[in-house]
């Protein structure tokens, strides 16, 4: 009798005990975060020029990621894009040969848009391989600060404009 007692007892502590993994992944909460920097480009003239800036990242000075950091148990980098704002133009200007050389004490990843486009508020998603976004996650993860190196092709000036960079993703926290 004692045996049959005992048993819905064992197998009641096993299931609690076996679900605590699975409270655990209930209590972790997805947080997204956005990394940017921002190139103001200016173009005086309707010839072709090429600018080219260099901008820092600090991912320690990310508020999502540095007030979690110690409960942070994965990062997903959702993806990389190019946002213009804040356009002045009296003509049609374009831009092309959009290249970003994104760097870490790590790593080193290069996304490029080679086609020219009419410059316009507007934002462009660049196209990263599996490989490219984990070194992007991994550099973030580690806490380096990023260097982006920005090249693009103004023609048709007069123009003025901002270009932001963005890394976007997600960290999970938890328990």
């Amino acid at each position: 009798m004692k045996t049959l007692r005992l048993f819905p007892t064992l197998a009641i502590s096993l299931l609690l005990l076996n679900s605590c993994d699975d409270v655990k992944d209930l209590l972790k909460i997805p947080v997204p975060f956005s990394l940017e920097q921002t190139i103001p480009i200016v173009a005086l003239n309707s010839d072709a020029k090429t600018y080219t800036a260099t901008k820092v990242i600090q991912v320690s000075a990310n508020a999502d990621i540095s007030s979690n950091f110690d409960n942070i148990k994965s990062y997903e980098i959702e993806s990389l894009s190019y946002t213009i704002s804040d356009v002045a133009t009296i003509t049609s200007p374009s831009i092309s040969g959009v290249k970003f050389i994104i760097s870490g004490a790590s790593d080193e990843v290069v996304a490029e848009k080679s086609s020219s486009t009419p410059i316009s508020e507007s934002t462009t998603q660049l196209d990263l391989s599996t490989d490219s976004l984990e070194k992007v996650k991994n550099m973030v993860a580690n806490g380096e600060n990023i260097t982006i190196e920005a090249s693009a092709t103004v023609v048709n000036g007069p123009v003025s404009f901002d270009l932001t960079i963005s890394i976007i993703g997600k960290i999970q926290i938890g328990a």
